[in-house]
């Protein structure tokens, strides 16, 4: 967390944004003495803009996202997690459209995957080498880029209304900024800003304090696009859309679990009936691209 505070400072300084940009953090109730080694390290940064919370006990992740939310007062607000680092080139480049653009709701980043030493993790990275592009207000707006959202870091988006209805919902799942993101495309205009990727820490499965379980958290995401008050046709074009970019966890799940997923309450039945056709399918074709490797090592 201090490496990321540090780089942040450094984009603020050398950038001049101490007016455009705020940095609030949430110690959620960390056992490392994070709290007190952060509040140090910002005391010396008198012209920058930060505030530093903690936690009495550990509240979850979501519950911690709401709450750092809740206590920006801008109009925009960039989700951050601790071990991801944001180029400058990238946030200058939010803060300058937020200025300019009135239409703008959200800002989409790519990312790259990097492993705890800070070296680039060969072959992993989402969206990389595209080129930037806005997209109207709207549904189509939400089916392109709901894939986009699942990754936390660099994510920028109209605060609002957003809370207040989230809190309506009474939703409680792993990806609370689906629904921000997912909202602020239905209503405004979304920058995919793809020229300096976020880095985002890759670690192993078992170092992390959650899992993917049985169903690969689909239902979490899920719960985000039932609660969009769109149609059911739409919806289940969400899900659809989701459940082609986890090809990779859906074959690592039983089929017993696939089929329990096709029935979850957050899957919509054409969803559902689209997750049996589609899950034989991609298992079949890892398969199929074992067999070519094997042979291709062969001969």
């Amino acid at each position: 967390m201090l490496y990321n505070i540090r780089i942040i400072k450094d984009i603020i300084i050398s950038k001049n944004i101490y007016k455009d940009v705020s940095v609030i953090i949430s110690d959620n109730c960390s056992p490392d003495n994070t709290y007190n080694i952060i509040s140090q390290e910002i005391s010396l940064y008198e012209k920058i803009q930060i505030n530093v919370f903690k936690q009495n006990s550990n509240i979850g992740g979501p519950k911690n996202t709401h709450f750092t939310i809740s206590k920006a007062n801008t109009d925009f607000c960039m989700l951050l997690g601790d071990d991801d680092y944001i180029n400058a080139d990238y946030l200058v480049g939010v803060v300058n459209e937020i200025k300019t653009n009135k239409d703008l709701a959200c800002v989409f980043p790519s990312n790259r995957a990097i492993y705890p030493d800070k070296t680039y993790v060969n072959g992993i990275g989402q969206n990389l080498n595209i080129k930037k592009r806005y997209y109207k207000k709207g549904f189509l707006n939400c089916y392109m880029n709901i894939s986009k959202a699942t990754q936390l870091s660099g994510l920028t988006f109209k605060k609002g209304e957003l809370l207040k209805l989230f809190s309506e919902k009474n939703m409680n799942n792993l990806y609370p900024q689906v629904f921000f993101m997912m909202k602020s495309c239905l209503n405004g205009q979304a920058l995919f800003l793809a020229d300096f990727p976020v880095l985002v820490t890759h670690i192993p499965q078992i170092q992390k304090d959650w899992d993917y379980g049985d169903y690969a958290l689909l239902p979490d995401i899920f719960e985000n696009c039932i609660n969009l008050d769109l149609s059911m046709i739409k919806c289940s074009l969400l899900e659809i859309r989701l459940i082609t970019g986890a090809k990779y966890l859906l074959r690592t799940l039983k089929y017993k679990n696939i089929i329990s997923l096709a029935k979850n309450e957050n899957t919509y039945f054409i969803a559902g009936c689209f997750l049996l056709l589609y899950t034989p399918f991609i298992k079949f074709e890892k398969v199929l691209k074992n067999i070519y490797w094997k042979f291709k090592r062969i001969y």
